[in-house]
């Protein structure tokens, strides 16, 4: 029996789907993702959708409500992009990229394949740097890419800045959090997590494997190597004003 769009996607979430990915999650992963993803498949454009003349998308793409791809944009084959997402001028994306609703991708950032933004994410913008000038200060153009490797997944609400003049990098099968921010110039290697609330400063090289706990992060030019577990602790105070909190962030040692 055919079923429509809305029954396919509410089916991933019924207790006779849910009880069999806990009970048997290593063989069932593949079935819930066919069953959770397939209402989305085939090519659709909404009305409302501005995609310019010079766009190049692949086959099976969704362009979803109201969102605008700029020229020059060339998204891979099955792709999906969600209501209310802007990608700008020069953005390439890989396979299977998935963006949701009111992410943005400023021009010229690179996607590899299945890399996910979630909603209100914000890739490629121009990185926190200002020089003196006569009248106040007067920003640095920011001329580097910002480069997302394949199955890179960033969460709602994060920022990812462009390079200076160097290149921000984020390494495959890196996961961030909501309200992640990754700054100018940061390389970031391959497999990493970081939780909600982290930080990290320019110019910074992280290790592949480097596990970030909530609220912790990295100072300017910081060298984290491989498999660093790096939490934020909360130590109270008491005394006669109020208790306050004082984060205290460091790396704990390898991960294992």
């Amino acid at each position: 029996m055919a079923h429509s769009h809305r029954e396919r996607f509410d089916c991933a979430r019924t207790p006779h789907c849910r009880a069999a990915r806990q009970t048997a999650p290593h063989t069932t992963g593949n079935i819930v993702d066919v069953w959770y993803h397939h209402w989305k498949n085939g090519l659709r454009k909404k009305p409302t959708a501005m995609i310019a003349e010079s766009a190049r998308l692949g086959t099976d793409v969704t362009i979803e409500a109201y969102a605008v791809i700029g020229e020059e944009v060339v998204i891979g084959d099955r792709g999906w992009i969600g209501a209310h997402v802007v990608v700008g001028d020069g953005t390439t994306m890989g396979s299977d990229v998935r963006l949701y609703a009111s992410a943005t991708v400023y021009p010229h950032v690179e996607l590899g394949d299945r890399v996910i933004l979630h909603a209100g994410a914000r890739v490629g913008r121009d990185g926190f740097g200002f020089r003196p000038g006569p009248a106040g200060p007067v920003r640095v153009p920011h001329v580097g890419r910002c480069v997302l490797e394949s199955d890179v997944e960033v969460g709602a609400n994060s920022c990812i800045d462009r390079g200076s003049i160097d290149d921000t990098i984020i390494g495959a099968f890196t996961k961030l959090d909501s309200l992640v921010h990754v700054a100018h110039n940061v390389r970031v290697g391959k497999g990493c997590f970081m939780a909600m609330g982290v930080g990290i400063a320019g110019s910074s090289r992280i290790g592949d494997g480097v596990q970030f706990g909530g609220q912790s992060g990295a100072g300017n030019h910081s060298i984290i190597g491989e498999r660093c577990a790096c939490q934020a602790d909360v130590l109270r105070f008491s005394g006669p004003s109020p208790p306050r909190a004082a984060a205290v962030v460091g790396c704990v040692g390898p991960s294992r």
